[in-house]
């Protein structure tokens, strides 16, 4: 093969027809997948069909069958690249532990066969995150997902304008509010969410002009305000004001300029809060109950009590034909999913040992990504550490934990990534040269690799 410059992911890709073909495979296959895992249309011909009604522990069959396709492609890929998986599990070690929590956890479920389902379902999640590290590298997997769900912000705006049955939301107090391709408001609120801090990365090292990357920003903050996702729309102003803040590390002068900004604006935000606190549940939708959730949280916290250690097992609790559940919905007049608290969700389905595996995870991966970002370590750090900000913030309220959706994707290549470089650093100071190998085979940092077999 010849050796030519490389091109920007996307565009006409730098290599023989065969290997051409095979770069818009894996670029597709990473695209459907991650619109999949982010919720986009397993729903929408359910009600295009005026059937608004799935209960916890209900499966719909478009989702099970998209599902298959993927775990049946990613079984054929993840042995193509069989080596190069070897070397990441060997460094996925903490999240292995709670794949296989979730597994056995099936052994003491009241409903062990969804346990068991679901727990493939979230291990094939985490195994094509590892894919799509090893193959295009986190900030190639950044770039896909933000140009995945912009794709998705379109096509909602479409549906919620031409198919209003399917466009539009039909909760109580929500009618009208847009979920587009998706099957819930707040599902699209969280996956316009992360692509935000996508776009704030690839303005922040330069990837996107920034008139390209704010142009993206708005139409995703555009998407959450119909949307009506008081949450997603709250956590996307405060990863906008930490995005913005690394950007303006350039310049000190433009740096202390957007920390005053968003410091009087808080200031304003706090005063209105402390005066007029209904304004702002107005404004956002809610109530001092938070729409129910306070009772819910209660509820569960109770039911946390029953069992704390090892919980109910994986997706084990929210069932519609739980007698607990049947009596946390009686006792709130109100059929909730799930405990609308990632944290709470943990310790229910895997218990206080899921709970601290979890922490184990997160706290590895925010001290390497903090000390990445001060030490001249990758550029993706500072995306990590926008990650995991919203990971923390939205778990206190939406909770997608544990749960195969972006987010599981996406964590995978934050944890290798950060392995890496810790890995290079220490062998390094050991006087050794090199680090781990296992960085991607195909793309890097979103780019073709020329002169690599197909």
């Amino acid at each position: 093969m010849s050796n030519v410059a490389a091109t920007p992911l996307g565009s006409q890709f730098a290599s023989p027809p065969r290997s051409r073909f095979a770069a818009r495979f894996h670029y597709l296959y990473a695209m459907f997948a991650i619109a999949i895992y982010e919720g986009a249309f397993t729903q929408s011909f359910r009600f295009a069909r005026g059937d608004e009604h799935l209960l916890p522990g209900q499966t719909e069959i478009v989702s099970t069958i998209t599902q298959a396709i993927i775990l049946s492609v990613l079984v054929v890929l993840v042995w193509i690249k069989r080596g190069e998986f070897a070397r990441a599990l060997k460094n996925m070690l903490p999240y292995l532990l709670i794949l296989a929590l979730c597994a056995v956890s099936a052994l003491w479920s009241d409903y062990p066969f969804p346990t068991l389902r679901r727990s493939v379902t979230l291990t094939s999640c985490v195994f094509f995150g590892i894919y799509c590290y090893v193959t295009f590298g986190l900030r190639g997997t950044v770039a896909i997902l933000g140009r995945t769900t912009v794709l998705l912000a379109l096509l909602s705006l479409v549906t919620f304008v031409l198919l209003p049955s399917v466009g539009r939301e039909t909760a109580f107090g929500y009618e009208g509010a847009m979920r587009g391709v998706f099957p819930q408001k707040n599902t699209m609120g969280e996956a316009m969410l992360l692509a935000i801090s996508c776009y704030l990365f690839q303005l922040i090292e330069g990837s996107k002009t920034p008139r390209a990357a704010l142009a993206a920003v708005g139409l995703l903050l555009v998407s959450i305000v119909v949307a009506q996702s008081a949450t997603s729309l709250v956590l996307a102003m405060i990863v906008i004001a930490v995005g913005l803040i690394f950007y303006s590390a350039r310049d000190w002068r433009l740096r202390w300029m957007v920390i005053y900004g968003f410091a009087l604006l808080g200031s304003l935000i706090l005063i209105v809060f402390v005066f007029d606190s209904d304004a702002i549940f107005a404004v956002l939708n809610r109530d001092p109950s938070f729409t129910g959730r306070l009772p819910l949280w209660q509820m569960s916290l109770r039911a946390i009590m029953l069992r704390p250690w090892l919980g109910y097992g994986y997706s084990g609790f929210w069932n519609q034909d739980s007698p607990t559940v049947q009596y946390i919905w009686w006792v709130l007049d109100w059929q909730a999913p799930s405990a609308h608290n990632g944290y709470l969700d943990i310790c229910l389905q895997i218990g206080v040992v899921g709970v601290a595996l979890y922490l184990w995870v997160w706290g590895k991966t925010i001290t390497l990504s903090l000390r990445a970002s001060a030490n001249g370590g990758p550029p993706e750090a500072k995306w990590i550490l926008l990650f995991m900000l919203i990971n923390v913030l939205l778990n206190l309220d939406e909770g997608p934990l544990p749960y195969p959706d972006q987010f599981t994707v996406m964590m995978p290549g934050a944890i290798l990534l950060l392995e890496q470089w810790r890995q290079g650093r220490a062998a390094l100071a050991r006087g050794k040269r090199g680090g781990p190998r296992f960085e991607p085979t195909r793309f890097a940092a979103g780019r073709w690799q020329p002169g690599q077999r197909a």
